[in-house]
């Protein structure tokens, strides 16, 4: 019988292409790394297409979105404190 085939998504270059921009915009590697509570050299390799580089996996994705809108939500509300609508 024919094995099913599986894609191993975690390695998609659309995923690690969001995945850096996302960094960025969250301020960074070392500020990611700390946010999500995993250390820079995780990060490094998630952000690596080298050798040593891992995949990303569904949970990291899903933190990192978190933490994407509660920035966004955070930076809104700080946008909101300090500009007055006319």
């Amino acid at each position: 019988m024919d094995q099913p085939v599986t894609t191993d998504w975690s390695r998609d270059p659309a995923r690690r292409a969001w995945f850096r921009q996302a960094v960025e915009l969250l301020g960074g590697a070392r500020e990611t790394a700390r946010r999500l509570d995993i250390t820079e050299s995780s990060i490094r390799r998630l952000l690596s297409d080298g050798a040593n580089s891992r995949g990303i996996r569904d949970g990291i994705i899903a933190d990192t979105r978190k933490l994407l809108e509660e920035h966004a939500e955070a930076s809104l509300a700080h946008a909101r404190a300090l500009i007055a609508e006319q």
